[in-house]
């Protein structure tokens, strides 16, 4: 693949990609070097249980990202305690009585959950409400909210309350709505970090603990000639709980050398779940339906891309698409929690976004994001799946690297971190619905901000610069590192 040869890649940018995937209306592939597209009007439709049928329970997150990348700096320069980040070793869920043993690692919460000594009750409880919010779903008066009622063009948040929560409670859950065309939606997932123990919740928060408004830039801002999606409306699943949109826990850690406790409410499936239940009471017919998200929220868009589609599949008449902006599931392989522990110790095997075998890998603790994603693209073929990434993303990078300085295992180099990330998308090519750009570069997200529209393969100024030189296929300029290997080659020998 000439993706998987960086030094290959044509003189395209994301932007001009959302392009051609809001214009999908076709059942033929799409030839743009690299790009084959397979877009088209899917008329499945994938029925949404009831969440209230589902048992309360115990994430996901296969990966460990921040907004915030001076953050991790601060972090990775502090000294490290190699026990006080492992993960599960804090993490307490509501057991069943107070004088229940909490558990402090994956297979023994799993055993507890399991029996059913350990329960976590679903959240009832209803936000605190202020008269800041633009809207009010728990207020009789706020008639549901209409969008028609809501000013074109302009932010308007919406509290939805009921069993929406953001990290320690005190903050109410919201949404953002950008009202543009009736018939065209783009359905967003706000990035905001993950926390997934006491350090990274109470201490030190790594992730967004109350809901920060998207600002106008890069695909939000309306103005732009060039944002694809100026005219679309827009509505942002707002981050505020860590849990990559798949949440449904509530811990309860102990403060070290105290008697206290403290809760951390992860509900990020009920955020998630409350706004995509108001869109579709609000956008009964579509033309086009984008679902997009970075950073954390490109996990949420992989875990939600299924159930976002099938929601909407039989009301679009036009196509269907899928962009996850900056978060693969590269982390370090730690022997003693297998891949996808935190699925299970942040509730999200409790949650119904999944087929089941997609569940049955969850219960083991081997589920990803990527292979829920690859679910939505099998179920969807005919429309069009992305994942836009830059090879050094630093902000990826200095997680895998502190999360496994925590676990006392080896640490690595921009070079390897992008042999993983192809890893991963070697894996991923297979699909015929999917493009992969990937990006020079250490950027962290590319669709919210207004780099966005000046990046390349050569990174975010890229068009700014001279166009590429023709790839060499001969002499020292055509020596390249593989991509999945980094074995060096060149020229015929290549990869």
């Amino acid at each position: 693949s000439s993706l998987l040869r960086p030094e290959s890649s044509p003189n395209l940018h994301p932007a001009e990609v959302t392009a051609m995937m809001r214009e999908a209306v076709t059942l033929e592939f799409l030839a743009v070097a690299f790009l084959a597209l397979a877009i088209s009007l899917a008329q499945a439709s994938d029925g949404i249980r009831d969440p209230g049928a589902c048992s309360p329970g115990l994430p996901c997150n296969t990966a460990i990202e921040s907004e915030d990348s001076s953050l991790l700096q601060q972090k990775l320069q502090q000294p490290l305690d190699a026990g006080a980040w492992s993960m599960g070793h804090h993490t307490q869920a509501i057991a069943s009585s107070s004088t229940d043993t909490p558990c402090s690692s994956y297979s023994e919460c799993l055993h507890k959950y399991k029996s059913g000594v350990l329960t976590v009750p679903v959240q009832e409880t209803l936000a605190q409400v202020s008269s800041s919010y633009s809207c009010n779903l728990t207020d009789p008066a706020s008639n549901g909210c209409p969008l028609a009622d809501m000013p074109l063009n302009q932010s308007t948040l919406v509290l939805p309350g009921g069993q929406t929560a953001c990290v320690d409670g005190s903050a109410p859950f919201r949404f953002q709505v950008f009202p543009g065309d009736s018939d065209k939606l783009l359905f967003y997932f706000q990035g905001g970090g993950s926390c997934f123990d006491y350090e990274t919740s109470v201490v030190d928060p790594q992730c967004m603990t109350e809901t920060v408004p998207l600002e106008h830039d890069g695909i939000f801002n309306r103005g732009d000639p060039g944002n694809p999606f100026a005219t679309y409306t827009v509505i942002a699943v707002l981050s505020c709980d860590g849990s990559s949109y798949a949440g449904n826990v509530t811990h309860v850690y102990a403060v070290p050398n105290t008697s206290e406790t403290v809760s951390v409410m992860q509900m990020g499936y009920w955020n998630a779940r409350a706004t995509l239940d108001w869109a579709l009471v609000q956008m009964p017919a579509l033309q086009n339906l984008v679902v997009a998200g970075c950073s954390a929220g490109s996990l949420g868009t992989q875990l939600w891309a299924r159930t976002v589609l099938g929601s909407f599949a039989d009301r679009v008449s036009g196509g269907m698409s899928v962009i996850a902006d900056s978060a693969l599931g590269v982390a370090p392989p730690d022997p003693d929690n297998p891949p996808g522990a935190m699925f299970v110790l942040m509730g999200a095997c409790t949650v119904p976004l999944w087929t089941p075998q997609f569940l049955e890998s969850c219960w083991s603790g081997t589920a990803t994001a990527e292979q829920a994603y690859v679910d939505a693209m099998q179920e969807y073929p005919d429309s069009a799946f992305a994942i836009i990434t830059a090879k050094e993303d630093s902000v990826m990078l200095s997680y895998y690297n502190l999360f496994a300085l925590t676990h006392g295992l080896p640490t690595i180099t921009a070079d390897e971190y992008l042999g993983k990330v192809n890893q991963i998308l070697d894996g991923l090519n297979s699909q015929a619905n999917l493009v992969t750009y990937l990006v020079d570069g250490t950027e962290h997200c590319f669709l919210p901000h207004a780099y966005l529209y000046t990046t390349d393969t050569r990174g975010a100024a890229g068009t700014l610069q001279p166009p590429p030189e023709a790839c060499t296929t001969s002499g020292e300029a055509s020596h390249v590192s593989c991509p999945v290997s980094l074995v060096k080659c060149a020229g015929d020998q290549c990869c």
